[in-house]
């Protein structure tokens, strides 16, 4: 353990994190649409940029806790912390929280499988880049992962800090990332 094996700092780095990625999917939605429309390469190319880093950064917070010697901002090692602190999480809550974080990997396993994010999302297998035999990940799966995610994380935050976690709505960031292209465009 480090200086910064606590749960608020891990929770506030995962909390970093996936604020980032609820901005991939909205931008993601927004550029889906816009390519759709348009036949922009800019627009392709950034969008097929977006989508590797939203599947990177998913895949980064379900890291394990720990890869050798150095610990990850996951969950994993969130929920590892939080089980050490009976003070904030009594005994009936801990068991609740080790079941919906246990849950939502499972739903990380199914969106994402195991191969995939060793073979093609966190490293660059050689084969695999010949042999694309891997399953297409659903948009809409990663979504409602990353809302299940959020709630979670909603939850942790309110033991941890005492207060609730909002985050921004996908949808509040896709209608200004829709402006903000809109504006680019029209100059």
């Amino acid at each position: 353990m480090t200086e910064f094996s606590q749960a608020q700092i891990v929770w506030y780095g995962i909390t970093a994190f996936l604020t980032r990625i609820r901005e991939y999917i909205a931008a993601l939605k927004v550029l889906n649409e816009y390519c759709e429309d348009l036949q922009n390469n800019l627009l392709s190319t950034s969008k097929d940029a977006v989508e590797q880093q939203l599947l990177l950064d998913i895949a980064k917070i379900f890291d394990p806790a720990q890869y050798r010697k150095s610990e990850n901002c996951s969950i994993h090692l969130l929920k590892e912390l939080c089980l050490k602190d009976a003070k904030r999480f009594p005994n009936g809550e801990q068991d609740q929280l080790k079941v919906k974080i246990d849950e939502l990997c499972l739903e990380y396993d199914k969106v994402i499988s195991r191969n995939l994010r060793n073979k093609k999302i966190a490293h660059h297998d050689l084969e695999s880049m010949f042999n694309d035999t891997f399953p297409q990940v659903s948009f809409n799966d990663l979504v409602v992962l990353i809302e299940n995610y959020s709630a979670i994380l909603s939850k942790i935050g309110e033991r941890l800090l005492g207060g609730e976690l909002n985050f921004p709505t996908i949808f509040s960031l896709e209608t200004a990332y829709k402006d903000s292209l809109n504006a680019l465009m029209s100059k």
